[in-house]
């Protein structure tokens, strides 16, 4: 999992115009997040961290597109969810990477009600 983040912050860090892959992109960070929620319990933490990092500070940075925003708030969503039976150190994570304020990008865009409707989820999952 970790060396297709990698490959995918690549495309998003240099400085190119790939607004046409944010849709896939998402998609498969939203999957790689059900992947976790499904993980052996020693391995889920470390891929929770992963993702979620990735998601915060790179993917709700760099994508413009309502849909690739959407799967991205989504995955961040799950990854919270799982999170909350444990440790809560996901959470933590999120919220030293001040995810929240990342989120509050996502708000603003007014014609897109789901995703409003999920940067509010993912709020009350941090709160």
């Amino acid at each position: 999992i970790r060396f297709g983040f990698y490959i995918i912050k690549a495309f998003l860090v240099s400085g190119k115009d790939y607004s046409n892959l944010e849709a896939p992109i998402s998609t498969i960070a939203l999957n790689f997040s059900i992947i976790v929620a499904g993980a052996e319990a020693q391995d889920k933490e470390e891929a929770a961290f992963q993702l979620i990092s990735a998601l915060g500070t790179t993917y709700l940075e760099h994508f413009h597109s309502v849909e690739g925003l959407y799967r991205t708030v989504v995955a961040i969503g799950n990854l919270l969810w799982i999170d909350i039976s444990k440790s809560g150190s996901t959470k933590d994570l999120a919220q030293a990477l001040d995810i929240k304020s990342a989120l509050s990008k996502c708000r603003n865009i007014k014609t897109a009600d789901k995703l409003t409707e999920a940067t509010t989820e993912c709020d009350k999952l941090l709160s």
